[in-house]
């Protein structure tokens, strides 16, 4: 039994460790000209999950706006209100950061 307790723990470690990453996952956002753009994955981090379990993201830099071809281009005015990314929470709906959360609460600010 205690075998299996220790596998779990592993499980559950790992879990925390992916969440953490975002090496392996696409994010994007809503473009203000129609259509998404994918978002720097080396400027955010998965930060938990909001009040209605939908994972969160931290930008822990600015994002290139050159990602991808120029597909962040239009994020500082269509996600960001051009305001610094910086510190801030989004969470994600069907891997579009969709609406600002506060990062501690991870409560919307909407």
């Amino acid at each position: 039994m205690n075998f299996l307790t220790e596998i779990s723990r592993v499980k559950e470690l790992m879990g925390v460790l992916n969440e953490n990453s975002s090496d392996n996952r696409i994010i994007y956002y809503n473009k203000c000209e129609g259509g998404q753009g994918q978002i720097d994955p080396k400027s955010f981090i998965f930060n938990g999950k909001d009040e209605e379990g939908r994972d969160v993201i931290k930008f822990i830099k600015e994002p290139n706006p050159e990602y991808n071809n120029g597909d962040s281009k239009s994020m500082p005015t269509c996600l960001g209100e051009d305001r610094p990314f910086t510190g801030r929470c989004f969470n994600i709906i069907s891997d579009v950061a969709t609406y600002e959360v506060d990062c501690e609460t991870k409560k919307n600010l909407w």
